[in-house]
């Protein structure tokens, strides 16, 4: 049984009203040992602060979190995380953030292509094979050299064609997923299971994708749920933990102050 959900939003993220105690106390009913509290901080190519994305965020996610970490002390370990977006676009912001907060896990995701979200894209115009070579290049830009612990859904782009009914696979472009996670595990950083809160049949990154990263030597894989609410944490955990094991998995990571250790399955 997984007992670790290493991707929670709450409500110091601009996405999610999910009150800290409320995502712990829903973690302790279900059993776990660990949650991970990974608010974004979206790195855009020529901003540098856009609405709750600044400094003081920072600030106040640290204040904060440290506190809840204090107040379950004993029930439950509160993970100090961060959900960096796009840090290969201003690697010296990104170093700078890390440098400044005693984050215990790093995840590294990119959420943005050609200069737009994800998210706001119509598919059934796009050129989706392109976009997903796109996606795929940008991600590697950030395995070779970003500052992450492990990278998050790494096949996030076929999220949002299969709500607009088209199929968007990295699988097709697997000479470069194989090149993303060969940096990976040469450079001793990790990926997550992403079961997006059961908004997918499956989880992110597909099994095909799991089996080609264990292959390669791949050993660390954290679980999350990346749950915006409470009542979704580790939601899609059975199936996370399936599809670890049919990769030939028997271990999960966790992090204390950006190290990783393991336990079963």
């Amino acid at each position: 049984m997984l007992k670790q959900d290493y991707h929670i939003h709450c409500e110091l993220s601009p996405d999610s009203t999910a009150a800290l105690d409320a995502v712990c106390s829903q973690a302790y009913r279900l059993g776990l040992e660990e949650v991970a509290f990974t608010d974004h901080y979206e790195l855009i190519e020529g901003v540098t602060a856009r609405g709750s994305i600044r400094r003081e965020y920072l600030e106040i996610s640290r204040e904060k979190l440290l506190a809840c970490r204090s107040r379950w002390e004993g029930r439950i370990r509160v993970v100090f995380g961060i959900e960096l977006g796009q840090c290969h676009k201003q690697p010296e912001a990104a170093s700078q953030i890390l440098a400044s907060n005693p984050y215990d896990f790093v995840l590294a995701s990119l959420h943005r292509v050609a200069h737009r979200d994800l998210s706001l894209f119509d598919y059934r115009e796009e050129d989706c094979e392109a976009l997903g070579e796109t996606y795929a290049r940008e991600l590697l830009e950030i395995a070779r050299a970003g500052d992450y612990d492990c990278l998050s859904h790494l096949d996030l782009i076929r999220r949002y064609p299969a709500f607009q009914g088209v199929s968007l696979r990295m699988e097709d472009h697997m000479e470069l997923v194989e090149e993303i996670l060969k940096q990976v595990v040469r450079r001793g950083k990790g990926i997550e299971i992403n079961t997006t809160a059961g908004s997918l049949a499956e989880p992110l990154p597909s099994l095909a994708i799991l089996k080609a990263y264990r292959r390669l030597g791949g050993e660390i894989v954290t679980t999350g749920s990346d749950a915006h609410r409470a009542e979704d944490v580790a939601k899609g955990f059975d199936r996370a933990e399936e599809l670890l094991r049919e990769a030939g998995f028997s271990y999960a990571a966790r992090y204390k102050e950006r190290k990783p250790y393991f336990v079963k399955l």
